[in-house]
């Protein structure tokens, strides 16, 4: 397809959704990697790294597309939206800081939208001390960076959930923000993944892709943000829950159907990966 000027951009994401899908009725995955957002291995600052996506079903992505860029546009929110800018009043959200209707009105908009369309969050998290406190041999079993225990973690869960969602099974098409330095990594993983592991005939392609490009990517934004905020500050400190994540685990328990869609990747889960048992238990 070319690109004109006679094309709007929603059209477009709607004909990409179908093609990346094979087809508007099969499963559709959107999944985001924002080590920013959720830890950051080199940062000395952060205690976790982790992974958060959704997943679900191409028409229900169109929809949801049509409705997140409506929103943006009625609350003055300048694409992409990330969710570290606005948790901090930083960027576009400068002007926002103490204007709590406004902030929450907005926040309400997107998690309803993100829940209306009923897509399956996933997630991992990596204990960074967990996995400094691994034998170099380890590590680097591992992929040297915890980013890829949890790639790998949520690889599975994205494969896995194909079979959930559609029957018989169909492939998911994977679509990671696009990061620096690891995106190439992952690509290479992702393939062997596909290759060796028993859920590769559920895995149909891997894309790297941008938020501005893709607005499931930003709602991605939003739950890997919650999912690094809740196990580095809320969990330590013993805080009340943030709303958002409140309500995307709320409504995760209601249409899982009792299947688990998240991993804690601790010492002891990455030995396991590594057939090891933990020796200090």
């Amino acid at each position: 397809m070319l690109l004109t000027e006679n094309v709007s951009p929603t059209s477009l994401l709607k004909s990409l959704f179908a093609a990346l899908c094979l087809g508007r009725v099969r499963p559709f995955m959107m999944l985001a990697t924002y080590a920013d957002e959720t830890g950051h291995y080199p940062d000395p600052r952060r205690t976790v790294v982790g992974l958060g996506g959704f997943l679900g079903k191409s028409d229900n992505w169109g929809v949801f597309d049509e409705k997140w860029r409506t929103i943006c546009d009625q609350e003055g929110v300048v694409r992409p939206f990330h969710m570290a800018d606005f948790a901090s009043s930083a960027e576009q959200f400068k002007s926002w800081k103490g204007d709590e209707t406004r902030r929450q009105r907005l926040m309400q908009r997107l998690v309803s939208t993100i829940i209306s369309a009923r897509v399956y969050p996933v997630g991992a998290v990596v204990p960074v001390e967990d996995f400094k406190s691994l034998s170099d041999d380890q590590r680097k079993q591992l992929g040297g960076d915890p980013y890829y225990v949890a790639f790998q973690q949520v690889t599975h869960q994205m494969a896995f959930g194909g079979s959930f969602l559609s029957c018989p099974p169909e492939p998911v098409a994977m679509i990671y923000a696009r990061l620096r330095g690891y995106t190439g990594r992952a690509m290479e993983l992702w393939e062997a993944i596909k290759q060796y592991n028993i859920y590769g005939d559920w895995m149909s392609s891997f894309t790297a892709g941008d938020p501005k490009d893709y607005t499931p990517l930003e709602a991605a934004d939003l739950w890997a943000y919650e999912l690094g905020r809740h196990y580095e500050y809320i969990l330590p400190k013993e805080e009340k829950w943030r709303w958002p994540f409140e309500q995307i685990i709320d409504h995760a328990l209601r249409i899982g159907g009792g299947h688990k869609f998240f991993e804690f990747c601790d010492k002891g889960f990455m030995l396991g990966v590594l057939g090891e048992a933990d020796e200090t238990k």
